[in-house]
C-alpha cells in the first residue's frame, strides 16, 4: 500500500501487477535468518552437546569450501574452453556462441 495515498502500488510495466516493497523484506530476512540460525545451534547444541555442535559446523563449513572450490574450477574450465574456440559474436557469425569480448576482427 502506497502510505501517503491509502491505495496499492502497481507496477507500470506489468498492469495490474503490484510491487512488493524490497527494502523491508531484505531487513526482515536478515534479521530473521541469523537468528532462527542461533536458535537451532542453541538447540542443536543442547540435544548433542556444545563440542559435537561446532564440530558439525566446522565440517558443514569444510565440505562448503571443497564445493564452492570445484565447482568455481568447472566454471573457469567452461570459461578457458569457450575462449580457446575463439568464436566471434558479430552479426556474421551469430549462429556459435561466444563472449563478448571475443568480437575483436569482425
Amino acid at each position: 500500500m502506497d502510505p501517503a495515498a491509502g491505495r496499492a502500488i502497481f507496477c507500470r510495466d506489468k498492469p495490474g501487477r503490484l510491487m512488493v516493497p524490497v527494502l523491508p523484506l531484505f531487513l526482515l530476512l536478515f534479521v530473521l535468518v541469523p537468528l532462527l540460525e542461533l536458535v537451532l545451534l542453541i538447540e542443536v547444541g543442547g540435544r548433542i552437546g556444545a563440542l559435537a555442535t561446532v564440530g558439525l559446523c566446522l565440517l558443514t563449513a569444510l565440505l562448503g569450501g571443497l564445493l564452492v572450490r570445484s565447482q568455481g574450477r568447472r566454471v573457469l574450465d567452461a570459461i578457458r574452453t569457450a575462449l580457446a574456440a575463439a568464436v566471434c559474436r558479430c552479426r556474421k557469425c551469430s549462429t556459435v556462441p561466444a563472449f563478448w569480448w571475443q568480437a575483436r576482427s569482425c
